[in-house]
């Protein structure tokens, strides 16, 4: 036996060679499609991930571009009364009077200031009426300096109540049963329809009924 193995040693040797690479060889083919198919699952992930990143980009795009129209979108207000220029102005949704005024020119002489809230926000499509200072005396105050406080009619019946004709929005939610909304809404009325004359009129104001007047007529004055 071990005359015969040195006899053919080399032609086992060859064959042992030859069969180590022909395992090698049916082992790399075998690995083969695993590889290919582990590289184009990469490469598609990274195609999906691109095309993902791609398409948030764009919906980013979108919705700050649909911020931009939202945040300049424009709505048209009437101001009239004392005014320079009484007409129709576009302005920003989130105006105040007081930038209407300017676009209109700003007050007359003969405008009564402290009966306009200049800071309130505008609301789209309405009115805005500037008072005119022989308007004041339906307020109870006397328009002789008109920087003068101590100018208000101590004989004013109302005198320690809220005056529904001269408070802003937030002194009118001390109110009972006024909040926000009304508040506005008294607002709105008497710059758009005018001054209260009486008491009673603040039933016109949408939203307050006689339920309501019943728990404010003795809490307010005009």
């Amino acid at each position: 036996m071990l005359e015969l193995i040195k006899r053919y040693r080399w032609l086992l040797l060859f064959l042992l060679v030859t069969m180590a690479n022909l395992i090698g060889f049916i082992m790399e083919e075998v690995r083969k499609p695993s590889i290919e198919f582990e590289l184009e699952s990469t490469v598609r992930k990274d195609s999906h991930l691109a095309e993902v990143e791609e398409k948030g980009l764009e919906t980013v795009e979108l919705i700050e571009s649909n911020k931009n129209v939202v945040e300049e979108q424009e709505v048209p207000v009437y101001i009239c009364g004392a005014v320079q220029s009484p007409g129709i102005y576009y302005v920003k949704s989130s105006a105040i009077v007081n930038d209407v005024l300017q676009l209109g020119g700003g007050f007359t002489t003969e405008a009564y200031k402290e009966g306009v809230n200049l800071a309130r926000t505008i609301t789209g499509h309405e009115k805005i009426y500037i008072p005119f200072k022989e308007e004041a005396s339906d307020l109870s105050v006397v328009v002789e300096d008109l920087n003068d406080s101590s100018q208000i009619n101590d004989r004013n019946e109302g005198y320690g109540k809220v005056n529904i004709n001269l408070a802003g929005e937030s002194e009118l939610m001390t109110l009972p049963n006024i909040g926000e909304v009304k508040a506005k809404a008294i607002i709105n009325y008497r710059e758009t329809i005018g001054v209260f004359k009486t008491i009673e009129e603040v039933m016109n104001v949408v939203g307050i009924g006689e339920k309501t007047f019943e728990r404010l007529k003795d809490f307010i004055s005009v």
